[in-house]
């Protein structure tokens, strides 16, 4: 009987290693190597899947049956870009309710205009302010439209 001949490699450099759970060729061999459950694959595909950190949050809630406190705990490890996304949204809604305040708070122009000529009202016509703001309307129409608009 005739021995099959064997080809040995003896020079050759590896440009790229990958991990496999089964060999392409017939007559490879392997290794075990470490790999995530079909459980816990499902859950990164899903969770990887999701735009915000509240549904991945919930998410985890479920899988694990765990608390809000420690499933926001594991969404951040997994997903530190959510998490960044999440605080930047956080600063954006803090900083428009920051403006709204102070608009709020700040008198426009227009309103401070109008409150000038009912004080002149009062004084010159020696009427209380709630009078005299009727008075101004009428003298002063478009200053009292200027102060409705803002």
């Amino acid at each position: 009987m005739t021995e099959k001949r064997r080809r040995i490699m003896r020079d050759f450099r590896i440009s790229e290693l990958s991990a496999v759970a089964r060999p392409a060729q017939t007559h490879a061999r392997r290794t075990i190597i470490k790999r995530a459950d079909d459980k816990e694959q499902e859950d990164m595909n899903k969770i990887a899947s999701f735009t915000t950190l509240d549904d991945a949050v919930e998410h985890l809630q479920n899988v694990h049956k765990c608390g809000r406190l420690e499933a926001t705990q594991k969404a951040g490890r997994r997903f530190p870009d959510l998490v960044e996304k999440y605080n930047q949204e956080g600063e954006e809604i803090g900083k428009r309710a920051a403006e709204k305040i102070a608009k709020a708070r700040a008198k426009p122009e227009a309103v401070e205009d109008f409150d000038r000529c009912v004080d002149e009202v009062a004084k010159r016509d020696s009427i209380p302010r709630h009078v005299a703001m009727s008075r101004a309307t009428r003298e002063n129409p478009a200053a009292f439209e200027a102060y409705q608009e803002a």
